[in-house]
This record gives C-alpha cells, structure tokens and sequence, in this order.
C-alpha cells in the first residue's frame, strides 16, 4: 500500500474518530446526571484519547513513508543484486558500516562534551560536522535502496533479460555514486582530525610556558574536575610511564606547598609579632602553588587534547600523537625542575 493511501485512510480515520467523540458526548450529556465540572473533565479526556489515537496514527503514517522492504523481500533484493553487480552490495555494505561506526562515535561525543568542557566547542563543532555527514550518506544510501528495489520489482514482473540487462548498467552507475559519497564522507574524517591536530599543535607550543594571571589556578578555582582529572592521570600511563610519574611527581610539588602554607599560618596565629615576616614566606609559597597549578593544567589540556584525538579515531602513532608525547616527555622534567628551584628558593629565603 502506498504512502498516500495509507495518509488518506488515516485522514479518513481521524474525522470519524472526532465524529463519534462529539455524538459519544452528546448523547452521554442527554442521559448523564453528572454535575457540569465532572462531565466537562470526562469529555476533555475523551478528547485528549482521541488525539493521542490521531498522533500514534500520525507517527506511524510518516515512518511508512520511509518503508524500504520486508525482510523476505529484502532478501531477495540482496541476491538479485549480488547475481548481476555484486560491488554494488559491498558497497552498499560499507556505507551501512560507515554509519553504524559514526552512530557511535556521536553517541560517545554527547558525554565527552560533558566530561570535558574545555574541548566542549571542539567537540560540538565535531559532533555537526560528522552528523551531517551521517544524515547525507543515509540520504544517499536511500536513494540507492530505492533504484535497486525498483530493479528487483521489475525484474520480478517484467522480461526478467531485459531488465537485468539494463540494471547491471545502472548498477555501475549506483556503485560509482555511491564510492563519491564515501569519499566526501572520509574526507569529512581527514577533515576533522586535522582540526584535533592544530589543536593539539596549539597546546603543545604553550606547554611549560607563561604564568598565572589573577585568581586563576588557585586552590579553590579548577579548570578540570576530579573525574576527569583522575581519567586523564590514568590515560598518562598509556603514553609512557615517565610522563605518568612526572605528573604525579608534580602533583606532589603542588601538595607540599599547601602544606607549608598550612604549616606558616599555624605560626603566624600566635605569633602575630612576626607577621610580615611570616607572611611574606605565606605568599611566596601561595605564588609557587598557583604557578605549579599552572603547570598542572597546562599538561592536563594537552592529556585531554591527545585522549579526544585518540578517542575520535587519530591513530597513537600519527605523527600529532608522537609530537605530543615527545613534547611531554621533555618538558615536563623541565617543569619539576622549576618547581625544584623555587621550592629551594623559599627554604632558602630566611
């Protein structure tokens, strides 16, 4: 049954519906001793179960529209399309494949946006880029799905030679629309890492340089949250393990210098005398937390940016992905040795 057939019964369908809610109502107004307030609120339900029939009928009108075959039929398509044209099946395989893999993908970027919002913008931009992609190989994909059920329908009622003979040349023709498709759709791929590499290239030249400004990195106030932090300190290990413990060495650096801060004001509370003294090692030690601080986030950003690039499909040998890992390996060390020099500095200072 067509598409506008089956619209047409449901229009027809809809209109007796209404039809025999207002007769229901008025002959149940006639005999009912219901109170005004109640008999409104019944006939509203009626009403709303009317309309809740016409939506269920509307959706599934509208998915009959996209209606390809039954499975049986579906089936037979498939062999009578391997029998004259088999690329055009494989093909048509990879395309499904194609979509399937990114369904995931896209699925995985909805938390990713969430767990990582320094990238969130990245991401959504990643996220329309690709869904477009999907949407026009399912575009494709459907216009091909129809070509050949078409095909088979002929072959099936008409000069099953003749029919043949015109679809194999068609098929190549299919085929060859459908490699154009995928190459737009992979090229959107290439596309897309080469935006998670410049961002990574970006990061990686900042990485060990500059210092805080204002109230930023401060105790208190965290670009990243424990979750992702935690991820992000796991995914170090799968770089190397170097990298790994320089972190948490530098995680320590930044420990010890809340514990001397602590350590100072416990002083200064009765030894008020010896405030400005106090205080200005209180400071020094606040300065060189904000600035390990610092340090800390630089890497987690460029932990994160190389986690999403692995996790959006950048292979760890890509050169982006060596780059970085080098770029880890040799600064971190330079940032503990930083640390070093001021934490020696202020032990040094009295």
């Amino acid at each position: 049954m067509s598409a506008e057939i089956t619209y047409g019964i449901f229009i027809l369908l809809s209109l007796l519906l209404l039809v025999a809610w207002y007769f229901l109502v008025k002959k149940f107004r006639s005999k009912s001793k219901l109170p005004s307030e109640q008999f409104f609120l019944l006939a509203m339900g009626l009403l709303f179960s009317t309309f809740y029939l016409i939506y269920r009928g509307s959706t599934y009108v509208n998915n009959q529209e996209y209606t390809t075959a039954s499975p049986v039929m579906s089936e037979k398509i498939q062999a009578f399309t391997l029998d004259v044209y088999k690329p055009l099946v494989l093909s048509r395989n990879k395309v499904t494949n194609e979509i399937n893999s990114m369904n995931v993908l896209l699925d995985d970027i909805d938390s990713l946006v969430d767990e990582h919002p320094r990238h969130s913008a990245l991401l959504l931009d990643v996220q329309k880029i690709w869904r477009k992609g999907v949407v026009d190989l399912q575009k494709l994909d459907k216009v091909i799905e129809k070509e050949v059920r078409h095909a088979w329908i002929a072959h099936d009622t008409m000069n099953q030679k003749t029919v043949d003979a015109k679809f194999s040349r068609e098929a190549v023709l299919l085929d060859k629309r459908i490699k154009k498709g995928l190459k737009r759709f992979r090229k959107l791929i290439i596309d897309v890492h080469e935006m998670l590499r410049k961002d990574m290239a970006t990061i990686q030249r900042k990485l060990g340089k500059g210092s805080p400004k204002n109230k930023e990195h401060s105790r208190n106030i965290t670009t990243f949250n424990t979750a992702t932090s935690e991820k992000l300190l796991t995914f170090s290990e799968s770089l190397t393990p170097e990298i790994h413990v320089g972190v948490v060495k530098l995680l320590k650096e930044i420990s010890l210098t809340e514990q001397r801060q602590e350590k100072v004001k416990n002083y200064l509370e009765n030894n008020t005398d010896l405030a400005e003294p106090l205080i200005a090692v209180i400071n020094e030690w606040r300065k060189a937390e904000k600035q390990n601080r610092f340090y800390f986030d630089q890497i987690l950003l460029a932990l994160e940016s190389t986690f999403l690039g692995r996790k959006l499909g950048i292979h760890k040998n890509d050169y982006a992905m060596t780059s970085m890992k080098k770029t880890l390996q040799k600064k971190i060390p330079n940032i503990l040795t930083k640390a070093q020099i001021q934490r020696d500095k202020i032990d040094n200072s009295y």
